[in-house]
Formats: structure tokens, sequence, C-alpha cells
């Protein structure tokens, strides 16, 4: 309930501004600003029940990693009647080049049976902008796909060369794909890639967690694991004066994972999707941490386990949900804009707005401003829900800005 002195201060307003605009010759002139704009917005981590499967490890596929060779990717092991999202971005470094297929292989070492429903799939193989779109096409996709997966017995989950156009990637090109699924047993997820020939049957040895060389020197931020969390919540709320403000540089918590210190990205709006010891003012706290295959956790704001490198957890994936609380105490209604750009290089997001269905997506440019969601917000207190995610591969991370036009 509004206060006495809220009610008296908008009516006041409310009559000022209607003597302006009553009388023949009567002039409507910009309101002043009576205050800055304030606001807060907070990252928390949070669960929709879905696990993410993330495999960006290696970063570069070459021979060595294919299961021609031998090798598996990655291997996980998932609990009975769980839900799951599988998210992978690699890119083929083969030499001699070959073409790549990529595929999840389950293997159920029960004696009876297991169910696994697939309820969203996509695949791509191409240029660096390709994730966007991807990502797009995976949140607007739906399927109803059961596989069985027998007792002592193995069945595929996820196989390029039977979804979309099937086309391998080429060398140089990216591989970046999803599935959204469920088990009603506990299986052995392995990840393979291979060229000529489909992986049938035995078993292939696993790397480990591989180091990828970049100009000689090795690195260990390239990663890959399993996370309860697939879906992360910012919730802003802003107060609205009269008057036109550009940008609502908000103060930033960080949120839920404590191995991430509070950071406030003050004057320039606040990042995400982006680790923290990459830039000192970017959320960590909405990024996810991952159990490697090998046991150790990797979390974002401390040093890899493996060899102390800087971890690649930038939550590519990872769908956002975006909650807007505006309590507008003009006597008008206000435009806001969500504005993004890309932070230290461009960024693939797919986005939907407030109110719509159907997602979207756009390679954001660096530091290149985006407007991807808009709301009118009325006198009083007003809500609005948006959704973002980010596709990697990609260096950079997501600069936010809440923006006022009017």
């Amino acid at each position: 309930m509004m206060s006495g002195r809220t009610t008296a201060r908008r009516a006041a307003a409310l009559l000022a501004w209607c003597a302006l605009v009553t009388g023949a010759s009567a002039v409507v002139t910009t309101p002043a600003v009576a205050a800055v704009p304030t606001g807060t917005m907070s990252a928390g981590t949070v669960t929709d029940g879905r696990s993410l499967l993330y495999v960006n490890n290696p970063d570069s596929l070459r021979n060595t990693d294919l299961a021609e060779a031998g090798r598996s990717i990655s291997g996980h092991h998932l609990t009975a009647g769980g839900v799951y999202r599988a998210y992978f971005a690699h890119v083929n470094r083969t030499s001699p080049a070959v073409s790549l297929h990529y595929g999840i292989r389950l293997t159920n070492g029960r004696s009876t049976a297991t169910v696994v429903t697939r309820t969203r799939s996509v695949w791509r193989a191409g240029a660096a902008g390709i994730g966007g779109a991807a990502l797009a096409d995976f949140f607007n996709g739906s399927e109803n796909t059961t596989i069985t997966v027998p007792g002592q017995g193995q069945a595929w989950l996820y196989r390029s060369d039977q979804l979309g156009s099937g086309l391998p990637a080429a060398v140089n090109q990216y591989l970046v794909g999803a599935a959204d699924f469920t088990t009603t047993g506990t299986l052995v997820a392995e990840v393979l890639a291979w060229s000529t020939s489909l992986p049938t049957g035995g078993s292939y040895t696993y790397p480990g967690y591989a180091i990828d060389l970049r100009d000689g020197q090795a690195q260990h931020r390239f990663d890959k694991g399993l996370s309860p969390i697939s879906a992360a919540t910012l919730t802003i709320t802003s107060t609205l004066h009269t008057g036109k403000v550009e940008d609502q540089l908000l103060s930033a918590t960080a949120g839920g994972n404590t191995a991430c210190p509070t950071n406030s990205y003050a004057n320039t709006g606040w990042a995400t999707n982006l680790n923290h010891l990459l830039n000192a003012g970017a959320l960590g706290g909405d990024l996810v941490s991952l159990t490697t295959p090998e046991g150790p956790l990797v979390t974002p704001c401390v040093n890899s386990p493996f060899g102390g490198g800087k971890p690649n957890l930038r939550n590519w994936g990872v769908g956002y949900t975006v909650q807007l609380t505006v309590d507008n105490q003009s006597y008008a209604p206000r435009t806001l804009a969500l504005v993004a750009s890309g932070i230290g290089g461009a960024v693939n997001v797919a986005y939907r707005p407030p109110g719509g269905t159907t997602w979207q997506s756009a390679l954001v440019g660096d530091l290149a401003s985006f407007t991807w969601a808009t709301v009118t917000a009325p006198p009083g207190l007003s809500t609005f829900t948006a959704s973002f995610a980010v596709s990697g591969p990609g260096p950079a991370g997501l600069l936010h800005r809440l923006r006022t036009t009017g």
C-alpha cells in the first residue's frame, strides 16, 4: 500500500503536469531530473532440476583425440532419475585434416534396461558465429525421442550424423551442440569424436584432463565436467524518478557461488559469462562449478587444480532468467531497455525478450551496444521477465546496462 507521503508526492506531480498541458497556449516541457535512478542487481545460481554436462576440453580436437585413435574425449556417471543438459564446443584442428562427427554414447552396467528421453537437441558445424543461432534453435525446439539402453549394453544419446543436415565439421570449423534429456537409471555417458567410421563396441582410452598447447605453452583453462546447475537468475530492482537518464549503472552482488567474492562493476555496467579471474569487475556467483571426470572440482574463482591455470567457466549453454522489478515514481510511463555488448570480444547470444515466445540470436560485437529487450514501465510497480544464454566458443563475456530512454 502506498504511504500518504508517496501519494501526495505523485498527486502534486500530476497536478503540475496538468497545469502545463491545459489551455490553448500551454507548452509541454521535458521534466527536470529529480534524482538519478537507483537500483541493485544480484545474481544467484539456481537449479531447474537439470544438471549440466559440459565439454570444452580439449578445446581443439586433434587426430589423437578421435575414436579412430582409440580415444574418448570425456566420460561421466549419470545418476538414476536424472535430468540433464549436454553442451559442447570444440574446433576441428586435425592434421592431416579430416572432417569430424561427434556423439555421446551411453553404457548401461545394470542387468535391466534403462530408458532415456531426449526432449531437444541441436548440432552445428561452421564458423564461430553459429553459436547463438544454434542455442536459439535449441531453445525453440522440442522433441520426444525415446532411447532404450539395454541391460549390459550401449546406445547413442546423441549423434551429429543423425541431427540436422548431418554434415561433419571440416578442419578449422567449430563443433557446437546441445541436448536435453532424462534418464531412469544409472548410466555412463562417453563423449566421442570420429571421422570415417562410427565407433562400435569396445572401450576407448580416456585421456584425462587434456592440456591444450597454444603458442608452445600449456593452457589449463579448458574444462569439462558435470554441474548440478544449469540455470542462473539475475534479479534487478530499479527505481525511476522524473527525467531522462541514459544508463543505470546498478550495483551488483555476486550471488550464490561462495568461492567468488562480491563484485561491483561501478560506472560501467555489470558483466556475466566472464571468469572473475579474467576481469575483477565481473560477477562470479553466476558461474557454475564443474566436477571433472578425474574427480577434482573446478571452480571459476580459484585456479584450476590441473596445473594452476585459470579455468574457462563462462556458463556456455546456461540459461539466464532476468527478473526486472521497476518502481516508476514519475507520473508517466517510462521506456527501459536491457542493453548488452561483448566484453573482451564478440559474443554469441540467444535471447527471448519479455512476453516473447520465440528465441532469437545475435552476434554481439566487442563494446558494441545491442538492445535485446525493451519494456514500458507504467507509473507504480511493475515486473518483467526476459531470458538469454551465451554460446561458445569465444573468449568474451557480456557487459550489461539498464537504459532509460524516456
